[in-house]
């Protein structure tokens, strides 16, 4: 017998012209099906506006698409919120002249910008003409600088200092000459007075760390590729004490430093771990490694988790495992005892690890699922597979 369905009336005209153009654009962004939206776009000039704010809401700039918003512009350059010059490496060397003075032109048009991306710039000159042709009228509060081939932090830093105090998320990727130590010379530096809420570097200097310390009462979440470096420079972050979100990602590091135990104590604020150790020597063994002596062989992981002083609710651990011999090599009862009786992790709410495998997922999360043992109702576990 097939179920009645519930007939629905068409909402009468008189009601219709009574709801606020604002639910409207609530439902237009909302709906999943590209083409739907599109045939919405069709209907007046007020749904047309709003569907072309989230069709061109996002733009990266190439060749192509700069001569298209040369030429229907007016209508879109508004609507881009998020410009990103251009994914593909150096690309702005193989823009000819009068390509990179159309992009510049086009850019005091973009009224509602709000994020933008550089990618393959060669120096920082870019940097500053966009922020020149921006002007007062915009205010950016998201900048990825990636892949630039910029000599030295100080020019990267004069980068970021081109957009000013309203900043509130910055992200630099494998920005060449970023990670050099320049001393004390980054003391030099005029300070930008930046009011930052998510930090997302790699890789990650000290002298970095030093220059963003204008914004560390207003930091809420970081993340940070630390490549080739010694786990005691992360004292620099001990200057930014309301950290809720912390993401670590270790590269070559020595796990013997023997105060890693120490190394959480000065975020009380921390809500969620993230931690990553990329193993660069296939002839150490990380899972292993303890902190000798003086830590009487504790793990690394272990004392380093221990440090923790606040309640965490979320935990992410990222490893590299070759074999289910090696899993077994974990110190999984020290583990299972931290997890239940540290007062940081008596609310967890989740314990995800990412695991680099060379097995099936199902495997791995069989495997971990049966060495983890925190007997809570709230306490979720997840394995998930990374690359």
């Amino acid at each position: 017998m097939l179920s009645k369905r519930r007939r629905l009336d068409v909402l009468p005209v008189e009601l219709a012209g009574r709801i606020p153009q604002e639910i409207f654009d609530i439902i237009i962004r909302t709906v999943p099906d590209f083409h739907t939206a599109r045939s919405c776009s069709l209907v007046c000039k007020a749904w047309s506006s709003t569907c072309r704010l989230r069709f061109f809401s996002q733009a990266t700039l190439d060749r192509d698409y700069i001569d298209f918003l040369a030429k229907a512009g007016e209508n879109i350059l508004p609507c881009i919120r998020s410009l990103n010059v251009e994914s593909e490496y150096k690309i702005l060397l193989n823009l000819r002249e009068d390509h990179c003075k159309k992009m510049l032109s086009l850019v005091p048009r973009m009224s509602r910008l709000t994020s933008l991306e550089l990618v393959g710039c060669h120096d920082a000159e870019i940097a500053r003409q966009f922020s020149a042709k921006l002007g007062a009228n915009v205010e950016l509060t998201t900048l990825k600088l990636g892949m630039l081939s910029i000599v030295s932090l100080e020019e990267c830093l004069k980068c970021v200092g081109f957009f000013g105090p309203g900043l509130q998320r910055l992200e630099l990727g494998f920005v060449a000459g970023a990670g050099m130590s320049l001393g004390d010379e980054v003391c030099l530096m005029d300070p930008v007075l930046l009011k930052l809420a998510t930090v997302n570097i790699n890789p990650c200097s000290v002298p970095m760390l030093h220059w963003l310390a204008s914004s560390r009462t207003s930091i809420r979440s970081c993340k940070l590729y630390w490549w080739a470096t010694r786990v005691e420079d992360l004292s620099a972050l001990e200057a930014f004490t309301n950290v809720e979100n912390l993401t670590l990602h270790f590269r070559s590091f020595d796990p013997s430093y023997r105060s890693l135990d120490q190394a959480l104590g000065p975020f009380p604020k921390l809500k969620t771990l993230f931690i990553e150790l990329s193993r660069e020597d296939p002839g150490k063994d990380y899972v292993a490694a303890s902190l000798g002596d003086a830590g009487h062989g504790v793990p690394w992981y272990i004392a380093f988790l221990s440090g923790a002083v606040s309640t965490l609710s979320c935990l992410t651990l990222q490893i590299f495992f070759r074999s289910e011999q090696e899993l077994d090599r974990m110190e999984w009862g020290l583990l299972n005892d931290l997890l239940r009786q540290l007062p940081a992790y008596a609310a967890l709410e989740e314990l995800c690890f990412q695991v680099r495998w060379p097995y099936p997922p199902e495997e791995a999360d069989r495997w971990i699922r049966s060495r983890v043992d925190v007997p809570r109702s709230n306490f979720k576990l997840k394995v998930e597979r990374c690359w």
